[in-house]
């Protein structure tokens, strides 16, 4: 059985406390019988970490698609008493997020964290952007005009617009969302 396979198992197993016993740990030690559901306790837990670390990121998404340009960072900045983050831990979450896939193996939020440092640390020395001070919208409005784009540029401005595709596709589905709920109520 494969170590993610493991982790995996550990969801379908008896918690620790639990009155069912398979038939084969009759005859274990229930210190290690205990040990074992403790373990796979903590694998599940680390595990739904991660994954509320990376729905967290997707809701911070959403919100940040619904906001006009630079009102996120206040938005989080005066509501972190309450939800109990900054605008640091936001940006983390929203990286986990963004980088979902390559972070589903991690085993704690600090080792999801390295992961995606790692990640970005050798995304930049493979393909470093230079995009001489201009805003990928500037970049857009030159393609637009027809004006030829160097392929750094083509490059910032493809990541520009899957960007901007993925919010307003967050956004509509949040709107749908809202919508059928109310149709649901009539």
């Amino acid at each position: 059985m494969s170590k993610k396979e493991k982790r995996l198992s550990a969801f379908d197993e008896n918690r620790p406390g639990g009155d069912d016993r398979n038939l084969v740990e009759l005859d274990k030690d229930s210190n290690l019988v205990k040990l074992r559901n403790l373990h796979r306790s903590t694998i599940g837990a680390a595990m739904n970490t991660i994954r509320n670390a990376i729905l967290t990121g997707e809701e911070l998404v959403r919100i940040k698609s619904n906001l006009s340009h630079g009102k996120f960072i206040p938005y989080i900045e005066s509501n972190k008493d309450f939800i109990g983050f900054d605008k640091r831990m936001a940006s983390n979450y929203i990286r986990f997020y963004e980088n979902r896939e390559s972070i589903k193996e991690a085993k704690s939020i600090r080792e999801a964290l390295r992961m995606i440092s790692d990640l970005n640390k050798s995304e930049k020395e493979i393909n470093p952007v230079e995009t001489k001070g201009e805003e990928p919208k500037i970049i857009y409005t030159r393609f637009k005009s027809g004006k030829p784009l160097n392929p750094k540029e083509k490059k910032i401005l493809k990541e520009f617009l899957v960007g901007e595709k993925e919010r307003i596709l967050i956004a509509a589905k949040t709107k749908i969302s809202e919508i059928e709920k109310d149709l649901n109520s009539i």
